[in-house]
């Protein structure tokens, strides 16, 4: 069983707000962490109708049925159990006896900011981590694998074939879920838009061209991509620019929160399929950017995350920080280059004088000790960055 690095924000949180949500996307491991760290807590899963109606009929009397710790898992089944929550809250000033848990973050956000704004905390929870399957042993020491595979425990606890385990994903709970938020008619046309989707990670995101190639109109485009985000399938990544409103301007990136997923919607069955693929460069970005990422969340680091392009030249990924900024390019080499830096000198020539940009990073597929070349690190070592 791979252990979580979010249980000790778990237990830390718990001690301090009244209601701690986990969201994440489906399958992610969000019951078995919360079990786990809390055993003892009374568990619904709402999404059973028996559990539901059991939920129902204790409402009346909620803060002496739930005062020795409750668990309500999938608890956007049930939106109206949030003023329940926030009553009891109130009430009691207990802190940490409430746990929720959802796998649809646009709905539950939303009534979250309403019921429960000071009262809760989020914690996200993302697939394993590198960091995670290595303390746990479930570590492959080879790029390809790690890429092929991703991250979903199930995979790893269970032994899993990824391309079986992620047919039946996209089968049981993407398309469930999908159908469920947005009354999707055609999911053919929506599993050809998700592989539209993955074909295209890492260049900034483009309504009109995804419409010109898969037929669909702009207003199902922006439709179907916001509740793709909403269920943690894929994310946005901007641009980063020192004054605000041109942010939100500049056409983000899409990239995914699984690798595995991503390839095999691009239709990769094995790993050495993967090899000499002209996909393997968005592939290794993708994952070294969700590696990152999960290395912040799972420490409770709040940071900001963009990439920087001007005049053909790009950083890859971009933290936000004051005074200091990370700077990160990622490299598919087995060995080191000069020019791998050129972005990092055109970005210090445009960055703000009130930013120290020192902390620069690349992040490449080798395996040799480049120790005499300061900030550049294997793939499994990102946890570095933070």
């Amino acid at each position: 069983m791979i252990k979580r690095q979010l249980e000790k924000l778990l237990v830390e949180y718990s001690n301090k707000w009244p209601v701690v949500a986990v969201v994440g996307a489906r399958q992610t491991g969000k019951t078995t962490l919360v079990k786990r760290v809390f055993p003892d807590y009374k568990y619904f899963n709402l999404e059973d109708p028996n559990e539901y109606q059991e939920v129902v009929s204790l409402l009346k009397n909620f803060d002496n049925n739930f005062s020795d710790g409750v668990f309500f898992d999938e608890i956007q089944r049930m939106p109206e159990l949030l003023s329940y929550i926030q009553a009891s809250v109130d009430r009691t000033g207990k802190m940490g006896k409430i746990i929720i848990s959802g796998s649809e973050n646009l709905l539950l956000a939303s009534n979250i900011s309403q019921s429960l704004a000071g009262r809760a905390i989020y914690l996200n929870m993302l697939p394993t981590s590198i960091q995670e399957r290595m303390d746990s042993g479930f570590f492959d020491a080879e790029l390809i694998q790690n890429i092929y595979k991703g991250g979903y425990p199930a995979i790893y606890n269970r032994e899993l074939d990824a391309t079986s385990y992620y047919e039946a994903y996209v089968q049981t709970y993407l398309q469930r879920d999908i159908q469920e938020l947005s009354e999707v008619g055609d999911l053919t046309s929506f599993r050809r838009f998700l592989i539209l989707l993955a074909d295209n990670i890492g260049s900034p995101l483009s309504i009109n061209n995804i419409s010109k190639d898969s037929g669909l109109d702009r207003r199902k485009i922006e439709k179907w991509i916001s509740i793709l985000e909403a269920t943690y399938v894929i994310f946005r990544l901007p641009a980063y620019f020192d004054k605000l409103a041109k942010r939100v301007i500049k056409a983000p990136k899409l990239y995914f929160y699984d690798t595995g997923l991503m390839s095999f919607l691009l239709g990769f069955k094995n790993a050495e399929d993967l090899m000499g693929s002209d996909k393997l460069g968005a592939l290794f970005e993708n994952f070294n950017i969700l590696e990152i990422y999960k290395n912040y969340k799972n420490s409770g680091l709040t940071n900001e995350f963009f990439f920087w392009q001007q005049d053909k030249k790009e950083i890859d990924l971009l933290i936000s920080g004051r005074p200091n900024q990370k700077i990160i390019d990622f490299k598919l080499s087995s060995k080191y280059k000069d020019q791998f830096r050129e972005g990092f000198i055109k970005y210090q020539s445009h960055a703000s004088s009130e930013f120290d940009v020192t902390s620069q990073f690349i992040v490449y597929s080798g395996d040799t000790d480049e120790s005499h070349n300061p900030g550049l690190i294997n793939w499994n070592d990102t946890d570095l960055i933070l």
